[in-house]
């Protein structure tokens, strides 16, 4: 899934101030992408951005397990150390509720149980970085991401992940606008994403 869900759901404003939701636009998040054709009643996992106030986080739903994994790269206050899901207990929460209006509306045949009453995995390890950088580190993490523990960054530093972001997206072959950019630039940008992919 996109940002999109968090954003319609608007998780960042009090909910004194949020306007009602849009349960219709909302189960859009759920759909395919354009050339991803899916199902998300039979997916194993919903891979789930967060974010509030510029800061990401990943909440990996797995159906099978009825688990939710937390990906978090912000480092853990010493008051939870002990207990590091109790910080996520209102976002589960939110998340939960309409996570599941979305998926009755977006027409899935199962699943509509409460997040809440699931199992919260412990954290996993994600590396600290600078919290700039959280939405970085939760997209990386999402192309990682194998169905197990092992989701790992690629990159640590804030500059290399951002030359690697803007190669990526100027030659991704969807890129509407890639006409505009002369061909022996495009050669060079396919030059430099062969050369410095990373060995996942």
């Amino acid at each position: 899934m996109d940002s999109r869900f968090c954003a319609i759901s608007q998780f960042g404003k009090h909910p004194k101030f949020r306007k009602e939701m849009d349960i219709k636009e909302l189960s859009k998040t759920l759909k395919s992408w354009p050339s991803l054709y899916y199902d998300i009643s039979y997916c194993r996992y919903v891979l789930l951005p967060y974010t509030v106030a510029g800061l990401y986080t990943l909440f990996v739903i797995d159906h099978e397990e009825k688990t939710v994994k937390v990906f978090d790269p912000k480092p853990i206050d010493d008051c939870w150390i002990h207990r590091p899901c109790k910080r996520y207990f209102r976002k589960i929460e939110n998340i939960s509720s309409n996570y599941f209006q979305a998926r009755r509306k977006a027409g899935c045949q199962h699943g509509f149980e409460d997040l809440f009453v699931w199992k919260d995995d412990d954290i996993e390890e994600t590396p600290s970085v600078d919290s700039i950088l959280s939405g970085d580190v939760v997209l990386q993490l999402m192309y990682t991401f194998n169905g197990t523990r092992e989701a790992k960054l690629m990159y640590k530093d804030g500059r290399t992940m951002r030359r690697r972001l803007l190669v990526d997206m100027l030659t991704y072959e969807g890129n509407a606008n890639q006409d505009i950019i002369p061909e022996k630039i495009r050669r060079y940008l396919r030059m430099i994403k062969e050369k410095s992919a990373p060995k996942i």
